[in-house]
């Protein structure tokens, strides 16, 4: 299994914390076998978004 960063992009919603907070919407460390089931699982965490950047990790 491989480790993967994925960020979340804009929050256009204002009400949330994301919109101003950037530690809100970075930095999520996922283990997958791939970049598909990666950018999945986050969808699975984040249900009202549908962009993420995804990058393999190796930190």
């Amino acid at each position: 299994m491989k480790i993967y960063r994925l960020t979340r992009c804009l929050c256009t919603n204002p009400n949330a914390r994301a919109f101003s907070d950037l530690s809100a919407r970075q930095g999520y460390y996922i283990r997958a076998e791939n970049e598909d089931e990666a950018l999945r699982q986050m969808a699975k965490d984040f249900p009202n978004e549908s962009q993420f950047t995804c990058h393999e990790w190796h930190g």
